[in-house]
C-alpha cells in the first residue's frame, strides 16, 4: 500500500480538533511569537505503517507545518483502529524514546553538518507523536537529478557533500545514542537474517532465482567471519537515500529510525552503501547513470567519513552489503510482479534486473 489521503469522518474531525488544542500550546515555543494555525482544514494521510495528520501553520516569517504521527499497520482500516491498538502504543513509546535519543546525540555533538528533528510531543491518549515538519529534500533527489547523469560538476559536488554529511549523521548516532560496544559476531542472528532474506527473494521471484546458490556463497562468508568481534549498536535499521533529508542549509537529518534492535554497525552502513547501485535508474541505464568510478567514490566517501581513519572489517562489511543487495533485489522483484503498468513490462525488466543484481552481488562476494 502506498500513501493515500483519507476523507475524514465526523469522529476524526472531533479527535483532530482536540489534538489541535493541545498542539496550540507548543506553537510559540516551536515557531516563535505570532504562530497560528492556518484557516484551512488539516490533511489526514494513511501510510503503510502510520497515519499522518498535517496542520499548516502561519508565522511572521512564513509558512510552516506540524505533523501528528500515529503508528499503524497496513491492515488497519481507520485512524481509530490504530489508536486502539496496543501495538501502536508500544511503537509510539519506542519512537518517542528514539527521537529523544537522536536529538540529544546530535545536540551534544554540535556538528553543523547534521540535524535532528526537535524533540517531539507525545500524546498518550491517541498514541501520537507531534513534531515540526522539517523542510528539505531527500538525499535520493540529489542522486537522481538528470544533471548528475549529464556530468554537472555543481550537482555532483552537492551530492558528495550530502552523502558525507549523511555518513557523519550515522556515525554520531551510533556512537552517542547506540550504546556501541565490541561484541562477538552474532552468528545466529545473521544466519536468521540470511534465511529471511532468501525466503523473501524466493517468494517474490516465484522461485525463478536460484537462492540456493546465494545461500552457499553467504554461508561460506559467514563461516569465514563467524569468530570475529564486531562493533554492535542500536540500529537505524533502514538507512538509505530515501530516508535521509537534506535541509536547505545542507545538513543531514535521517527519518524513520528505529533504535530498537541491536546489531553490527555494518547493517546500517551496508544499506546506504548499496543504495545508488541498486536504484532503478542505474539498472535500466545499464550502469550508465553513474559511472563505476563515481559509484566507488561515493562508497569510499561514506566509509572515510564514518570510520575517520579507523580500521574496519571489509569481509564483514561485504557480507552485509551482499545481504542488503539480495533484499533490495526481492523488493524490485515484487514491484514488477504487481498489478498496473509495471506488469506490462515486467518480463523484459526482470531479465535486466536479475542480471544487474547478480553482478552487484558478485562485486561483494564471489
Amino acid at each position: 500500500m502506498h500513501m493515500k489521503t483519507i476523507l475524514m469522518s465526523a469522529s476524526d474531525f472531533e479527535m483532530i480538533n482536540e489534538m489541535k488544542e493541545i498542539i496550540a500550546q507548543k506553537l510559540e515555543e516551536w515557531f516563535g511569537p505570532g504562530a497560528v494555525f492556518d484557516s484551512g482544514n488539516p490533511v489526514l494521510r494513511q501510510h503503510p505503517n502510520s497515519f499522518m495528520v498535517r496542520f499548516r501553520i502561519q508565522t511572521p516569517k512564513g509558512n510552516e507545518a506540524v505533523l501528528v504521527k500515529i503508528p499503524s499497520k497496513p491492515y488497519f482500516n481507520s485512524l481509530h483502529d490504530a489508536i486502539a491498538s496496543d501495538t501502536s502504543k508500544k511503537r509510539v513509546d519506542e519512537q518517542y524514546s528514539a527521537a529523544i535519543a537522536v536529538w540529544n546525540a546530535i545536540s551534544e555533538e554540535d556538528d553543523l553538518t547534521c540535524f535532528a528533528i526537535p524533540a517531539p510531543l507525545k500524546i498518550e491518549k491517541w498514541n501520537a507523536l507531534v513534531m515540526q515538519e522539517i523542510k528539505g529534500k531527500m538525499l535520493k533527489s540529489f542522486l537522481l537529478k538528470p544533471s548528475i547523469f549529464w556530468g554537472s560538476v555543481s550537482a555532483w559536488d552537492s551530492l558528495v557533500k550530502s552523502v558525507m554529511h549523511s555518513s557523519r549523521w550515522l556515525r554520531i548516532v551510533h556512537s552517542r545514542a547506540g550504546n556501541i560496544m565490541v561484541e562477538p559476531f552474532p552468528i545466529e542472528d545473521v544466519q536468521a537474517l540470511i534465511d529471511e532474506t532468501l525466503e523473501k527473494l524466493d517468494q517474490d521471484s516465484d522461485s525463478q532465482v536460484d537462492v540456493q546458490f546465494y545461500r552457499g556463497v553467504l554461508q561460506k562468508q559467514l563461516d569465514v567471519v563467524s569468530q570475529s568481534r564486531v562493533p554492535v549498536s542500536l540500529l537505524h535499521d533502514d538507512y538509505h537515500y530515501s530516508n535521509i533529508l537534506i535541509t536547505p542549509e545542507g545538513r543531514a537529518c535521517a527519518l524513520d529510525y528505529a533504535l530498537t534492535n541491536r546489531g553490527p554497525i555494518y547493517v546500517d552502513i551496508s544499506t546506504i552503501l548499496i543504495d545508488p547501485e541498486t536504484r532503478l535508474a542505474q539498472i535500466i541505464s545499464l550502469n550508465k547513470f553513474l559511472s563505476q568510478e563515481k559509484m566507488a567514490q561515493l562508497r569510499q566517501l561514506i566509509l572515510d567519513d564514518y570510520f575517520q581513519g579507523q580500521q574496519y572489517d571489509s569481509q564483514i562489511l561485504n557480507l552485509f552489503c551482499a545481504i542488503a543487495v539480495l533484499y533490495k533485489w526481492s523488493v524490485d522483484e515484487q514491484r514488477f510482479s504487481s498489478d498496473g503498468y509495471q506488469k506490462l513490462y515486467s518480463p523484459l525488466i526482470k531479465i535486466v534486473i536479475r542480471r544487474h543484481f547478480q553482478n552487484v552481488f558478485k562485486s561483494y562476494l564471489n
